[in-house]
């Protein structure tokens, strides 16, 4: 379609993701622990009334404002510590891919995407966001969901999830500097080259290249894949009793009552013997 938004119909995978990102608020657990610090500082005079020998030692007038200074400075300090634990380097690199992800939805929004990167950068990203959401899915299996499922599966699967997370921000970074922080609505001419590409079919803008960074966007697509196609593997060979509790094999709990059942047969047969 003439000026609409190819990037939509052509990279479903990569739009979904744009779409699920947008709803991510990378400091939401911050601001959850802000709010009931400053809730504890508020009630810190309440909770020291039980307590005479701490009230005496302050003048009654004075006591509430000596109380709630004292609650401020120490919420205050609390918040300091809790925000420069949050600035890590891997949390930055998170906050930059998804500066990065806001632009490029914007981008989206103003039909500029597939016009501002290049076809193979948008495709290698698109397949990265397929690859991700697939790993997501044999996750979602019930082989994974078991409770019985082994604490070093439980972990594994715990990793990987954070790991094609993980992955698909490294891929976005790569085409950090490809991406306007600012991004403004196309201009007259963009419009007119689109119109001389799609009607008259003439290129009048020279042919576009990767980006910088498409090399190891493809080593993290491929390594990705590498990952998908292992858990593929193991979810696929689930059904072998090496990965699997009694309760979990088919017909595993007759097995377990038989051979219960045989053992007081037994037992029985050999008391009547010694009688």
């Amino acid at each position: 379609m003439l000026f609409g938004n190819r990037a939509a119909e052509e990279y479903p995978n990569l739009m979904s993701y744009l779409r699920e990102t947008e709803r991510t608020d990378l400091w939401q657990e911050l601001r959850s622990s802000e709010t009931i610090i400053w809730l504890v500082a508020a009630l810190w005079p309440v909770v020291l009334i039980p307590f005479p020998w701490i009230t005496s030692m302050v003048p009654r007038f004075l006591f509430p404002g000596v109380t709630y200074l004292v609650g401020f400075f120490l919420a205050y300090y609390q918040i300091t510590r809790r925000r420069q634990a949050y600035k890590t380097p891997e949390f930055e690199s998170r906050v930059d891919a998804h500066r990065t992800l806001a632009s490029m939805r914007k981008m989206s929004q103003l039909h500029r995407l597939h016009r501002d990167l290049s076809q193979s950068t948008l495709t290698v990203l698109d397949e990265i966001a397929r690859t991700r959401q697939e790993i997501k899915n044999i996750l979602e299996m019930p082989y994974w969901k078991q409770p019985d499922l082994g604490v070093t599966y439980k972990q594994l699967r715990d990793q990987a999830i954070v790991a094609s997370d993980q992955a698909i921000q490294d891929a976005v970074l790569q085409f950090r500097a490809a991406v306007p922080d600012k991004v403004e609505s196309r201009r007259a001419g963009d419009f007119v080259d689109e119109a001389l590409e799609t009607i008259v079919k003439v290129n009048r803008k020279p042919a576009k290249f990767a980006e910088a960074g498409f090399d190891a966007a493809f080593k993290i697509a491929r390594k990705l894949q590498d990952m998908r196609n292992s858990l593929e593997k193991m979810t696929s060979e689930a059904s072998n009793d090496v990965f699997r509790g009694p309760n979990q094999v088919p017909g595993g709990l007759v097995d377990m009552t038989m051979m219960e059942i045989r053992t007081i047969q037994q037992a029985e047969e050999e008391l009547q013997q010694g009688l």
